[in-house]
């Protein structure tokens, strides 16, 4: 059974004093929680996507770890990123932390990076755009083939 989602997508400018002016990007999911990222020079819907994928799917991705980068406090030991993206499966743009079996993502690096990973747990992605001349991406259809968390 497929379960789907939809994630209102909102934009505006800060109006906070360090960061007034800079572009906001809120990503609402259906129970009201917000994911929220504002700034420039980076991938701001990719940063929201990541962080509800990191939110709500801890559990899936900690199951495929071990396509990800790591890290490790406890011995300083880290994977060499380079050598990585060689690796027949590796996912960029997320790093699995050793020390207390967490992934998180980093959703700057682009959206395109957080819907593979999302594929990669079972998850689809398709974007809804607005009508008119001058489209641009309003919410996300998350689609939840395997209908677990």
């Amino acid at each position: 059974m497929v379960k789907s989602e939809y994630l209102t997508l909102t934009y505006g400018t800060s109006k906070a004093r360090d960061t007034y002016g800079y572009p906001l990007v809120t990503l609402r999911d259906e129970h009201g929680k917000a994911y929220r990222t504002c700034g420039g020079g980076y991938d701001l819907f990719g940063t929201v996507l990541g962080d509800f994928i990191q939110a709500r799917y801890q559990t899936r991705l900690r199951a495929i770890y071990s396509r990800f980068a790591y890290w490790d406090r406890r011995d300083g030991s880290r994977s060499d990123t380079d050598t990585d993206r060689k690796r027949e499966g590796f996912l960029y743009g997320a790093t699995f932390y050793r020390h207390d079996s967490r992934v998180l993502l980093d959703g700057a690096c682009g959206d395109s990076c957080m819907v593979k990973i999302a594929e990669a747990i079972g998850l689809q992605i398709r974007y809804v755009y607005s009508t008119g001349r001058r489209q641009h991406k309003i919410g996300v259809i998350v689609n939840d083939t395997r209908g677990e968390p």
